[in-house]
């Protein structure tokens, strides 16, 4: 669009150059299929990982298995083994007692 003026001379020019947003926006599609694929790909990780009640239960069964209490009696124990300072640590940071005998346990 433009005003001539007597002279012929361009008084105002009004052009719109769109490539600069068409690869601003190329980018942005990009980015949000990448994010879409890797949620994607979190959503079928978590489905196919075991959930944490799971490995409870499998810790459960072991403790069934090998009962920790008999073992330590068999070799002559009424309480834990010392452990390294860095679990007692810890232990310690959540009031978890590391020495009881073990039926108060």
């Amino acid at each position: 669009m433009s005003v001539t003026s007597d002279d012929d001379e361009e008084l105002v020019k009004f052009g719109v150059d769109m490539s600069h947003l068409s690869d601003y926006m190329n980018n942005i599609i990009h980015v949000v299929n990448q994010h879409a694929k890797l949620l994607d790909d979190i959503a079928t990780e978590l489905a196919c990982r075991p959930k944490q009640n799971q490995v409870g239960e499998l810790f459960a069964l072991l403790a069934q298995g090998f009962p920790y209490e008999r073992s330590l009696k068999q070799m002559g124990l009424s309480s834990h083994p010392p452990r390294h300072p860095r679990i007692v640590e810890g232990l310690g940071a959540h009031q978890i007692p590391i020495n009881l005998e073990l039926s108060k346990q």
